[in-house]
């Protein structure tokens, strides 16, 4: 490190020794050239300054440095412009031959300026922006005040010495003295190390002055003496400022970075124990944890919860793509229950199935929301739980009641259909007999009266809860029997389908089933002959005897059965826990009916519905187990049958959308796993249309199979290839490293689609278009996947047929919501959606409404009243602002017309969009629209034009500007202060009015930065005789102070709102400005009034100070300095006036009053001791009221009228 010091001070030294020695080699080989060089050196310093300032200034931690880095950019713009301007050089022509020495004292009176200022406000946090603005502003105030006041009368023509530039130089040279003064006594606040470089800086300044003073000839050794000095001390400026504001926080920052570095490590250390424990309970406990930030959708999991979803650890994750993980079926109820959980602020416990690793899984997530301090959502916090055993469980059971349902429904007993929508029922001759009714007249009033009145509450209740929550109904009642009268018992089972909202039901006589299992056992007629294949067993399931339906059934004669055991016929399709579960069934309720796979004897496997009951005989114990069973086989091949025709399109065999969209949704699934791209291709035959027009439509199906196979065969293995519908065809192409992968596969779709084909005697060609978009590039779900790819079929085919397109996801996206809110703006615009609402300008002094300025409003039928803001950005630059534009001024015309003949004839300003004003039909356009309305003057509309908009052009808008004039309109120049004019563009664009931005207006009552700005701005309107309007006065205390400031013009919400035009003259009829504003019809500004205004802002600033320091002692330093420079300046000017006024001397004792009161806190608080902090706090309270006191007293004052000479106006 010492050596690289070193180092640097050697180069240093080096750079310093190389321009020195360039210095002396231009001195003496030409006095012009070493002139400038030296000149040239200084400026690039100065700029260096002021750019290392700006870009240390958070660091420096010295208002000094910063008051001085500030005042170089100033001080090296205006040397830059005395070179530029030198005669012998005369890059820049000189307005005077005395010009370029108007910049070099300018320059040199900032430099002494800034030398003074920074020891005053080293005190103060200094903005450098705002510093840097103050003293461009008194670089051109000086500036003018040499050039056009009385001092350039003693500058003779031609420059060079004279006896005002010693004079100056003399008085520079006191006041550095001062200066040096003032930087011995702050030099204990100055940062370390910084004293001995500014002190000599300063007194190398001292030595430049004295030999500027002493020179006769631009070219002897005291000019260069001079020019050498001044060099090397703007070089000792910027190394106090390299010294504080880049290498010490360079090494603070190593400094702390090491102990960061450290307490991190230690801290990671213990989160890593802590997350080791937490994953180890994850483990055990099988659930996983995640954290969800809502505003930046990151969802963190741990590693349980990653297994569970299938995920690898560490995967980035969000809530998007951890809702493509639900499964499809499930994805609209957990999207639902989390939006709800928004919007209630409350937890949720929900279980539902995801898709891990291509396997369905069930889980149960919990969580809870985290809310800010307003009741906002922020954040999730919740688990995930894998339940898919315990809901296969559950499955199982629910399977099995299912199969005992069915199985009771073919048994023969009866069966009806309740439709809940139609009210109607509908039952089996059997059903019909149960209850004693002839066929087919058994309806549901019947149903609700047959039962014992006990049992109908029963039978209503059983019926709501299988419809209304799934629960299984199955009960047993009584019935009369309405033809006999007898009682009988009745089983009853139903189920209930949702989508068609259809009970079914079984109903089955108890007493009848038990006759028959008696009648079965002693008559073998009847149990020879049955349809139903039926089997006995005793008690240990050895077979005792089968009738011919199951010989028929099962191919096993009875001989070959008799004495074996049922499982014989088993075909190993369900495995041993299937039987188990039958048997524990059978044991514990006596019965078990399901479906169920056998094996024939010749080995052909079948399905059959099976029932099993247990025979018991007089002491309860089991004697035999009866089974009843039916071949369903072909009932199972019909169903296979239906699915095929509900998944595959009948003629060509292909998978049809329902299927498409199931292999769809597994190929995005199966992408998101593998990190793989899909495409889907959307096929349109070109010329299908015709072969069926020409040939017929069997001729067409007969083409549309061929293709169909060869488009097949282009696939590979993995690929779906499905018909829509039509000669509409998609291609879904999966396993694709890379999106340029499906090109070959897209070629040779397009080369079998358009192949030719022998038909017969037919030889038919086609070609086809496609329409391609790539998953996850296209982040769309399934069915906006085959909308993409439907609209890039259409540009396929426009563009020729016979190719492809991709479809462009990011173009669609930008240009479908600009075309949308475009396509919004211009409906509203249309429809007279847009409304203007009207801003009085008015003259505070007078009480005279002046004019309005028209602002435009969109009335929106959904969105309410929306501001600018919220749309004319999106129209800039379009045609359709122009538009919107005219209709402004439109708009405006008409309805000052409206006013003209209610009696109000007021001027109206509209804003010209910078797109609007380079129109080249601009002048011509609004000549038109000064014509439709003939009775509104032109002078009586006003337009305002953005000073920065104006500025893109000035030329061209300027011209536009001389064109409106002669039309006889009037600008405004809009915002006036917030761009980067310079006077020659004010002086350029001929605008009558100025409007001071609101922004500045706004702050200047706390801001001396922004009070200063309005000042400024009111002295340029009165320099360059421009009228001058403020925006933003938002309160009576606004108004005041611009009044006092000479400004009676003005607009803002402490005047009026924005309102619609039929509100305006109601208004303009009431209005009535602030008794403290109708003061100044007494007075008019004088020049004691600027300090009195700036001291009433400085002595509000002190107290805000003290005010934030008693609010917090501990962090917030008590202000030391005494803030009344202002106080004091109006002080001297006012005496004059006002000094024999008892109120001014009342005024004058109320200032010494704060003065004494601010001396012992601020000395207490230097040397704090705990024992006197209360009544350092009792005293600074004393001083704060009589602060608040000094600025009442001073207000009254200034109202009160007193004969001084009037400032000039503005």
């Amino acid at each position: 490190m010492k050596s690289e010091t070193k180092l640097g001070h050697l180069n240093a030294w080096l750079f310093l020794a190389g321009i020195g020695a360039l210095l002396t080699a231009s001195a003496t080989g030409h006095d012009l050239l070493f002139h400038t060089l030296a000149e040239l050196f200084v400026i690039a310093l100065s700029f260096s300054i002021f750019s290392l300032t700006w870009a240390c200034r958070h660091n420096l931690n010295s208002s000094y440095l910063i008051v001085l880095g500030a005042a170089y950019g100033s001080s090296g713009l205006v040397d830059a412009l005395h070179i530029l301007t030198v005669r012998e050089l005369q890059l820049i022509p000189a307005l005077t031959s005395s010009q370029p020495t108007w910049f070099w004292l300018t320059t040199r009176c900032i430099e002494v300026i800034a030398a003074l200022a920074a020891p005053l406000l080293i005190a103060r946090k200094v903005d450098f922006g705002r510093a840097a603005a103050a003293f461009a502003a008194l670089a051109l105030a000086i500036y003018l005040a040499i050039g056009y006041g009385g001092w350039s009368a003693a500058l003779p023509e031609g420059g060079g010495l004279t006896p005002i530039n010693n004079e100056n130089e003399t008085l520079i040279i006191v006041l550095l003295l001062g200066a040096h003064a003032l930087l011995w006594y702050v030099r204990g606040a100055l940062p370390p190390g910084v004293f001995p470089l500014l002190a000599a800086s300063q007194l190398l300044a001292l030595v430049t002055g004295i030999c500027l003073i002493r020179h006769n000839t631009s070219g002897d050794f005291i000019a260069e003496l001079g020019h050498y000095c001044r060099f090397a001390s703007v070089i000792l400026i910027y190394a106090a400022i390299v010294l504080t504001g880049v290498r010490r926080p360079a090494q603070q920052l190593q400094q702390e970075q090491a102990e960061k570095e450290l307490r991190l490590a230690r801290v990671n250390n213990k989160l890593l124990a802590s997350e080791e424990r937490n994953l180890r309970v994850q483990s055990v406990g099988g659930f996983g944890g995640w954290h969800l930030d809502i505003a930046a959708d990151e969802l963190t999991c741990s590693d349980e919860a990653y297994r569970i979803f299938g995920i690898p650890a560490g995967t980035a994750m969000s809530m998007k793509s951890f809702l493509t993980c639900v499964h499809a079926d499930d994805h609209a109820k957990v999207s639902m229950v989390w939006q709800a959980a928004l919007a209630q602020r409350a937890p949720y416990d929900l279980e539902h199935r995801i898709i891990a690793d291509g396997q369905i899984k069930w889980v149960r997530g919990r969580a809870e929301l985290e809310l800010d301090d307003d009741g906002r959502a922020v954040a999730a916090l919740g688990s995930v739980q894998d339940i898919t055993e315990q809901r296969r469980s559950e499955d199982a059971i629910r399977t099995s009641e299912a199969r005992l349902r069915r199985a009771e429904l073919a048994s023969g007993s009866g069966n009806w259909e309740l439709h809940l929508d139609a009210r109607t029922m509908h039952a089996s001759e059997g059903a019909s007999k149960l209850y004693g009714v002839p066929e087919g007249s058994l309806d549901l009033e019947i149903v609700q009266k047959i039962p014992l009145p006990e049992y109908r509450p029963l039978l209503d209740a059983a019926l709501r809860n299988l419809v209304e929550q799934q629960i299984p109904y199955d009960v047993e009642f009584k019935i009369r029997v309405a033809d006999s009268g007898e009682i009988r018992d009745i089983h009853s089972i139903a189920i209930y389908d949702a989508s068609t909202r259809i009970v079914f039901g079984i109903i089955q006589d108890i007493s009848e089933r038990k006759r028959t299992e008696a009648r079965l056992q002693l008559a073998a007629g009847v149990f020879t002959h049955a349809r139903e294949g039926i089997t006995i067993t005793d008690p240990d399931g050895n077979i005792v005897e089968v009738n011919d339906a199951f010989t028929r059934i099962s191919g096993y004669s009875r001989e070959e059965v008799i004495g074996q055991n049922p499982r014989i016929l088993k075909s190993g399709r369900q495995p041993p826990e299937f039987y188990e579960a039958m048997w524990r069934e059978l044991s514990s309720q006596g019965h078990w009916s399901g479906e169920i796979w056998n094996r024939r004897k010749d080995g052909e496997i079948y399905a059959e519905i099976l029932t099993i009951s247990a025979v018991l005989d007089g002491n309860g114990k089991t004697r035999n187990y009866i089974a009843l069973f039916t071949d369903i086989t072909p009932i199972k091949e019909h169903q296979k049958q239906l699915e095929r025709i509900a998944h595959y399109d009948i003629l060509t065999g292909l998978p049809n959308r329902v299927l498409l969209a199931d292999r769809l949704q597994q190929a995005i699934a199966q992408s998101q796993r593998r990190g793989q791209s899909v495409a889907v291709a959307y096929l349109d035959l070109d010329g299908f249309k015709a072969v069926n027009d020409r040939h017929g439509h069997d001729v067409g199906d007969e083409l549309l199979i061929a293709i169909a196979q060869r488009m097949k065969e282009a696939l590979r293995e993995g690929d779906t290839l499905s018909r829509i519908g039509g000669d509409e065809f998609v291609a879904v192409l999966v396993d694709l490293e890379r999106p340029q992968d499906c090109q070959p596969v897209l070629e040779r779709l397009l080369r079998a689609s358009a192949s030719r084909i022998a038909l017969d005697d037919l030889t038919l060609q086609v070609s086809a278009s496609i329409g391609v978009t790539l998953y996850p590039q296209d982040g769309a779900d399934a069915d906006l996947l085959l909308r993409h790819a439907d609209q890039a079929l259409y540009v396929a085919k426009e563009a020729g047929k016979n190719r492809y397109h991709l479809f462009d996801v990011e173009q669609d996206a930008a240009v479908t919501t600009q075309r949308e809110t475009l396509k919004h703006i211009e409906r509203a615009l249309a429809r007279g959606e847009l409304v203007l609402y009207y801003q009085p300008k008015v003259n505070m002094q007078s009480g005279a409404v002046i004019g309005a300025e028209a602002l435009i409003r969109w009335q929106h039928p959904e969105r309410g009243l929306l501001l600018p803001a919220a749309f004319l950005p999106v129209v800039e630059g379009h045609p359709l602002a122009v538009e919107m534009g005219e209709w402004v001024i439109d708009s405006a015309l008409q309805q000052m017309a409206e006013w003209r003949a209610a009696g109000l004839d007021i001027p109206v300003s509209v804003n010209i969009s910078a797109h609007q004003l380079q129109q080249d039909d601009f002048v011509p356009r609004l000549s038109a629209l000064l014509a439709r309305h003939p009775q509104i003057p032109a002078s009586r509309l006003q337009l305002e034009v953005l000073e920065t908009s104006a500025l893109e052009d000035v030329t061209h808008v300027s011209g536009v500007m001389r064109g409106c004039h002669e039309l006889g309109c009037d600008f405004a120049l809009d915002d006036f202060g917030t761009g980067y004019s310079s006077l020659s563009y004010l002086k350029r664009l001929p605008a009558e009015l100025i409007k001071i931005d609101q922004s500045f207006v706004r702050g200047m009552l706390d801001d001396l930065d922004d009070l200063a700005i309005v000042e400024g701005v009111l002295g340029l309107a009165a320099a360059f005789r421009r009228g001058v309007i403020a925006e933003g006065v938002e309160s009576v205390a606004h108004g005041e102070l611009l009044l006092s400031m000479g400004c009676q013009q003005a607009q803002g919400y402490a005047i009026a709102r924005p309102m619609p035009g039929g509100e305006f003259p109601e208004w303009a009829a009431n209005w009535r400005p602030d008794a403290a504003w109708t003061v100044w019809n007494k007075r008019s500004p004088c020049a004691a009034d600027r300090e009195a205004v700036f001291a009433e802002v400085e002595l509000g600033h002190w107290r805000r100070a003290i005010d934030n320091h008693l609010a917090n002692p501990e962090d917030v330093r008590l202000p030391v300095e005494v803030h009344d420079r202002h106080f004091c300046r109006w002080q001297e000017t006012a005496a004059s006036t006002r000094g024999q006024e008892a109120g001014f001397q009342s005024l004058l004792a109320a200032h010494a009053r704060v003065r004494r009161a601010a001396v012992e806190p601020v000395e207490v608080e230097q040397h704090p001791d705990s024992d006197e902090r209360a009544e350092v706090a009792r005293q600074l309270q004393m001083l704060r009221t009589l602060i608040d006191r000094l600025i009442g007293d001073l207000r009254s004052l200034l109202r009160t009228e007193t004969p001084t000479l009037p400032a000039t106006p503005r």
